[in-house]
């Protein structure tokens, strides 16, 4: 279950967005959500939009034929719900905790009513998103220019809590555009090469050794 800490008083939110104030903080309240729990999900009405103060989650959507696919990790300073507020996206998706997860949420009605006619914050939100596109760039490039085994030690940095890894190989196959017996051949790769190690049946990374491979 997750936790709610309310009211919010305004010393646990230090971030600077346009329109985000004391008044508004009084309304909104602190989340925390455990590893694997959905902050958001298909086929459900946001009920909040959502700031990350501190962790990691994932954005999944179910395809067609009901395989699950990762569209992008987020992390502290990320938001959720953008493109629902702004009337570009109808059906949320799934966002999924990794690790333990704390987020501001703000009522979309405050949002709708106090922020929507804020000029100053739509301009924010307009940057993030553009930021979010041109990130979405880099990835597809990276798949064209990059080697899997550097686009796998990149990811394994950014998407790893506290240092282990627990994905699932064949999702993370899926968004770095390999397939899978090439996916897991860089996986036992960097295994062997001790940039990956098991222990009780759950995977951990060598960070310091990944950076250097990355640098070098």
């Amino acid at each position: 279950m997750k936790k709610i800490m309310y009211p919010l008083s305004s010393t646990q939110f230090t971030q600077e967005i346009p329109g985000i104030d004391a008044d508004l903080l009084a309304k909104s309240l602190v989340m925390t959500f455990k590893n694997g729990e959905f902050i958001t999900k298909e086929l459900t009405e946001l009920r909040y939009f959502y700031f990350i103060m501190e962790g990691r989650a994932k954005v999944v959507t179910t395809q067609s034929n009901g395989k699950k696919l990762i569209l992008q990790f987020l992390s502290t300073n990320d938001m959720i719900g953008d493109l629902t507020v702004i009337k570009a996206e109808e059906e949320i998706k799934d966002v999924i905790a990794m690790g333990e997860i704390t987020c501001l949420a703000i009522p979309i009605q405050t949002i709708e009513t106090q922020l929507m006619t804020n000029n100053e914050f739509l301009r924010f939100l307009s940057q993030y998103i553009g930021k979010k596109l041109l990130l979405r760039m880099d990835h597809f490039k990276e798949q064209q220019t990059l080697e899997a085994k550097m686009r796998l030690a990149k990811l394994l940095l950014e998407i790893t809590v506290d240092g282990e890894y627990h994905e699932k190989h064949t999702e993370i196959a899926e968004y770095l555009g390999v397939s899978y017996r090439h996916y897991m051949h860089t996986f036992k790769q960097l295994k062997e090469e001790e940039y990956i190690y098991k222990k009780e049946n759950r995977y951990y990374i060598q960070t310091d050794s990944l950076e250097k491979l990355i640098q070098s």
